[in-house]
């Protein structure tokens, strides 16, 4: 044998069968390859059509808030009263969904749905239509799924995969805009100063609590819905009206409002309690004597659920009221370490505002006699552009809200459309009143004479003389505010004013 033969034939041998190997490396590689890029397409169909339904669950979750109120439907007869709210949130919320969707899901589909973490209370049109039962503020979306088909994937025996999408929405009430429970009518709503609330006429006879003509008087009875965010609790009808009306006092409406006849059907918390639908529209005024309730809303504080007073203060912080400051403060007689809120309206005067007059120079401003002449002068030559106040005044926790009746209120029962808000600043407080006689008067930011007590009988230019809790006070028998314009406000708070955009915020949680 040729030993350089023999010797190359192993070689070539060899050779052969690299080649060999190299082919069968190559068909695993591009089968690999391939499967890689199966799986990357069928990855990005799935990754889509997931982002697709996410925005549907996003829109329909915020319809579901948004939408829930009572109005008639086809799909949400009248009939439905005791699930009518949320079932119009949720019929809103599938064809937000379907919209996006192209109609992908039929009704069937949204019945025959479920979702492992369900909201406590379930629309009737879907069980995975869910909401938190506090006035149905917030709400949970799940869609039905979908099996979507994986064109690559069958190679390896998945020919679809199962793609779905919840989202979780809630209501956020912002607290520049707190509505308080005081009925104001459109002649109460025209001037400086209104009266928001007095026991009677006959007992006080001082501008502007001397008659329903300068005031209104009225006591709205707002229903709480029990708000988590808010800690209220749920107090419908006409039960518990001190507490009801401490906490609406203390920490504004935990529900949210629109002007009547904004949207179709009936919107109202006087026949949709404890379903309530959201917003409301049309408010009862409050029979009996509020007194006691307004008191402890404002100063006395309410024990369950456990809230100070609107205009207390502790530490510099008025109340629970969050984001609200009391610059200044003063103490209550026989209730240390509580203090009350004493920062009158002037302090909130945007510099540049004196008018050339100098009407509006807080530094001349000394009592609501000259804070109401500012006003006046601002809405007869104020210039555009240049708002009455700073942008601090939501801060402040005398800042609110009322809504503004289709009448005035001429006490006892009734009940009465909103027609607009009106911007206020709770100024001065009457307490231990027989006729023109009060214990205490306290206007903030106004002289406290020493000794105090207040001149008998009292004048309306009389300001301050006495704060509550000084061992003879007890409830409240006039409440007074100063009426605000919403051009004297900066847009940045007059454009989160209620009946104006952005007041309620939907905001999606998850």
């Amino acid at each position: 044998m040729n030993p350089i033969t023999s010797g190359r034939r192993p070689l070539l041998t060899f050779k052969r069968s690299e080649r060999g190997a190299s082919a069968i490396l190559v068909a695993i590689s591009a089968l690999v390859l391939m499967g890689f890029a199966a799986l990357a397409i069928d990855s990005g169909i799935l990754f889509s059509d997931r982002r697709q339904q996410q925005s549907a669950a996003d829109g329909g979750g915020l319809a579901a808030v948004q939408f829930a109120r009572t109005e008639v439907t086809a799909k949400c007869p009248s009939a439905a009263a005791s699930n009518l709210a949320a079932c119009r949130g949720a019929e809103e919320a599938i064809a937000v969904v379907n919209g996006t969707l192209d109609n992908r899901y039929s009704d069937a589909d949204w019945l025959a749905c479920t979702d492992p973490a369900p909201l406590p209370f379930v629309s009737s049109l879907s069980p995975c239509i869910t909401y938190v039962d506090n006035g149905l503020q917030e709400a949970r979306v799940r869609l039905p799924g979908t099996d979507v088909k994986t064109p690559f994937g069958g190679v390896i025996g998945m020919n679809s995969a199962s793609v779905g999408a919840f989202a979780h929405a809630k209501v956020d009430i912002g607290a520049s805009a707190d509505v308080l429970p005081f009925a104001i009518g459109p002649t109460g709503a025209s001037q400086a100063q209104s009266c928001l609330f007095a026991q009677a006429t006959s007992n006080l006879d001082i501008l502007p609590c001397d008659g329903n003509d300068s005031g209104n008087f009225g006591k709205l009875d707002l229903s709480l819905y029990g708000n988590s965010t808010l800690g209220t609790p749920r107090i419908c009808g006409n039960a518990s009206p001190q507490t009801k009306m401490g906490v609406n006092v203390a920490t504004g409406a935990d529900h949210t409002f629109e002007v009547a006849s904004k949207t179709a059907g009936t919107v109202n918390e006087v026949s949709n309690c404890p379903i309530i639908p959201n917003p409301v529209d049309n408010i009862p005024v409050q029979t009996g004597n509020a007194a006691q309730g307004i008191s402890d809303g404002l100063f006395y504080g309410v024990s369950s659920p456990a809230l100070e007073g609107r205009i207390m203060c502790k530490d510099g912080d008025a109340g629970e009221l969050a984001g609200k400051t009391s610059p200044a403060c003063e103490s209550v007689w026989n209730q240390f370490p509580e203090r009350l809120d004493d920062t009158p309206l002037w302090d909130y005067i945007n510099p540049g505002n004196d008018l050339g007059s100098g009407a509006c120079n807080p530094l001349g401003i000394s009592d609501r006699a000259g804070m109401e002449t500012c006003m006046v002068e601002w809405k007869t030559i104020g210039s555009p552009g240049n708002p009455l106040f700073t942008e601090a005044i939501p801060t402040a926790p005398r800042f609110a809200a009322v809504p503004v009746l289709n009448a005035d209120p001429s006490g006892g029962t009734g009940t009465y459309d909103i027609i607009d808000f009106k911007p206020i600043y709770i100024e001065t407080i009457y307490m231990k009143c027989n006729a023109n006689s009060c214990d205490t008067i306290h206007s903030p930011g106004e002289s406290n004479p020493t000794p105090p007590g207040c001149p008998n009988p009292v004048t309306p230019l009389t300001s301050h003389c006495g704060v509550p809790g000084n061992g003879n006070a007890n409830a409240i028998e006039a409440l007074t505010s100063f009426m605000l314009d919403l051009d004297m406000l900066p847009d940045s708070v007059a454009d989160n004013f209620p009946s104006a955009p952005g007041t309620t915020v939907f905001n999606l949680y998850k």
